[in-house]
C-alpha cells in the first residue's frame, strides 16, 4: 500500500522569521504555507516571498485593530478562496470601514465589490432587501451595466456566505503515492543495527535533538542558532532525567527509548517572546520520520525506532485492550479496540475512502480509553486547515505482532494516557468513515483494521 506521507511542509523558503509579524495568529504556519502557495503559482519565487510578508503585516495590522476572533473567523471562512489572503484581507478591510455589518453581510459585501459595483451603494441595496443575496444582485446588476461597473479583480475575493455549520474545504489532496519499499526509512532500518547498550541510544537521541533544532532555526540570526543549540542540550539533558538506572531503565533498551518517546518535557526555540516552535520527543522523532529525507538526522531517528521497536516488536505484550472486564492492563473500554484523538487537513478526509490499505510513516499511539483519546481532539475551529478527528483501531485479538502497551511507570513516564503504539509501516484498513455535521459536538471518525503481521503485506 502507499507509505502515507501526510506531513507538513516546513516554512517556504525565502521566508525568514523576521519577515513575518510577531503574532501567533498572522503568521500560523498554516496560513503563511497556504498563502507563499498560492503567491508563488502566480509569481517569480523570488518575488512571491516579498508579496506575502507584505500581506501579512497588513493582516497584523487588521488584526491589531478587530481583534482575534474577526480574523480567525474570516480564515476560516476563506480557506477555500483562490486567493486566499487577499481575499481575508479584503473582508477585514470592509468589517473595520463598516464595523455595523454582521459577517455574512461583510462577505455578500466584499463579494459585490470584487464584481465591480461601488462599496457604500452594494450596503445599500443589501439593506433594502433585507439581507437577500440574489434580490440585491439583481438590484445591482441593474442600475450597474457591465460598462459602468469597476474593473473587477481577477482573483477577487469570493469567499463562501454559507452558514459556518461546517467548514469550507479546500481541493482534494493529492497524497503522494509512495511505496514504503521506495522509502528512505525503510532503506535506513534495513541497514541500521539497533542499538544494545543505552549508551548508544542516548548518543543518537542528542544528536537528534542538535540536528532538529538547527535544521529548525537554520535560517535564522547566529545568536537565533545559539540558543537552539544551548536549547538542545538542555532538552536532551531533561530527556536523559526519565531514565533511573536504579530501577533497570538502561539496562533495557527499549524501555529506555519508550521512556523518552513518552516524555512530555518539551524543547522550545525562538529568541525570547517570539516563539518559533515547542516540540515534545515524540512530535519531534514522528515529524523527521514522515519527511523521509535521506540525512543523518533520520539515520538518528531510525536508531531510535529501532530501539522503540525492541518493546514493540519484540517483547510479548505487556498488556491488552481486553474490554472492560480485562483485568490491570487488560482493561479498556472496548475489546480488542482502541481510540486515538487528533486533527486531520480538511482536505484529506477524502482521501481515506473505505476498503483503502495504506501503511503509517510514523509512530502512531492510540490509547485503551476513549476519555483519553478525546484530550487530543483538537477544537473544532482552533485550525485554519484542520478539523477533529477521532481514530478508533480494531485488532485482531492478540494477533498484532508489530503494537505493545507502555505500561505507566516502566515503559512510559505517563500515567494515565494507557498508550498502545503502532510501529512506523504498520499497515491499516480504512473500515469507515463517519463525517461530523456539526464538529463543535463531535469530531470526524475514521474505523481502521490493523494488519496482524505487517511481514506478510506487499512492500
Amino acid at each position: 500500500g502507499p507509505w502515507c506521507l501526510l506531513h507538513l511542509a516546513p516554512r517556504p523558503v525565502g521566508l525568514t522569521r523576521s519577515m513575518l509579524p510577531h503574532c501567533a495568529l498572522c503568521a500560523h504556519e498554516d496560513v503563511v504555507r497556504r498563502a507563499h502557495q498560492q503567491a508563488a503559482a502566480q509569481q517569480q519565487p523570488h518575488h512571491s516571498s516579498t508579496i506575502v510578508a507584505q500581506q501579512l503585516q497588513d493582516l497584523h495590522a487588521l488584526h491589531a485593530k478587530l481583534g482575534d476572533e474577526a480574523v480567525t473567523t474570516c480564515l476560516h471562512r476563506s480557506w477555500g478562496s483562490p486567493a486566499f489572503l487577499p481575499t481575508v484581507i479584503s473582508i477585514l478591510g470592509t468589517h473595520s470601514r463598516w464595523p455595523n455589518l454582521t459577517f455574512d453581510e461583510t462577505l455578500l459585501v466584499t463579494k459585490f465589490v470584487g464584481m465591480g459595483f461601488p462599496e457604500d451603494e452594494s450596503i445599500r441595496v443589501l439593506s433594502s432587501v433585507s439581507g437577500d443575496q440574489g434580490k440585491a444582485l439583481e438590484k445591482l446588476e441593474a442600475s450597474h451595466p457591465p460598462a459602468s461597473r469597476a474593473p473587477a479583480s481577477p482573483s477577487g475575493p469570493t469567499p463562501s456566505c454559507a452558514t459556518p455549520t461546517t467548514q469550507p474545504a479546500p481541493p482534494r489532496a493529492s497524497v503522494p503515492a509512495k511505496l514504503f519499499s521506495q522509502s528512505s526509512y525503510l532503506a535506513a532500518y534495513q541497514r541500521t543495527a539497533p542499538p544494545e547498550q543505552g549508551y548508544e541510544l542516548l548518543a543518537k537521541v542528542h544528536r537528534l535533538c542538535c540536528l532538529f533544532a538547527a535544521a529548525k532555526v537554520r535560517d535564522e540570526a547566529a545568536d537565533v542558532r545559539s540558543r537552539a543549540a544551548a536549547a538542545a542540550d538542555r532538552f536532551f539533558n531533561d530527556l536523559q532525567r526519565q531514565l533511573d538506572s536504579r530501577s533497570g531503565h538502561l539496562a533495557d533498551v527499549g524501555t529506555a527509548a519508550t521512556r523518552i518517546w513518552s516524555s512530555a518535557v518539551t524543547l522550545r526555540l525562538g529568541p525570547p517572546g517570539d516563539l518559533i516552535g515547542e516540540y515534545e520527543f515524540a512530535q519531534m522523532l514522528n515529524e523527521v520520520l514522515r519527511g523521509d529525507r535521506a540525512s543523518e538526522l533520520l539515520d538518528c531517528a531510525v536508531v531510535v525506532a529501532r530501539a522503540i521497536n525492541r518493546h514493540c516488536v519484540q517483547g510479548t505484550y505487556t498488556g491488552w485492550p481486553d474490554g472492560p472486564l480485562g483485568i490491570g492492563n487488560r482493561q479498556s473500554d472496548k475489546k480488542d479496540t482502541t481510540f486515538r484523538g487528533g486533527a486531520l487537513r480538511r482536505d484529506l478526509i477524502d482521501w481515506f475512502a473505505p476498503g483503502k490499505k495504506y501503511r503509517t510513516n510514523m509512530f502512531v499511539a492510540s490509547s485503551f480509553r476513549r476519555a483519553a483519546a478525546e484530550k487530543f481532539e483538537c477544537r473544532a475551529g482552533a485550525s485554519v486547515d484542520k478539523d477533529p478527528v477521532r481514530w478508533v483501531f480494531k485488532f485482531e485479538h492478540e494477533r498484532c505482532l508489530h503494537v505493545n502497551f507502555l505500561r505507566p511507570g516502566a515503559e512510559s513516564t505517563c500515567t494515565n494516557e494507557l498508550e498502545f503504539l503502532l510501529t512506523p509501516g504498520s499497515v491499516l484498513v480504512v473500515e469507515s468513515v463517519q463525517r461530523s455535521s456539526s464538529l463543535h459536538d463531535a469530531p470526524h471518525e475514521i474505523r481502521v483494521r490493523v494488519s496482524p503481521d505487517n511481514a506478510l503485506e506487499p512492500l
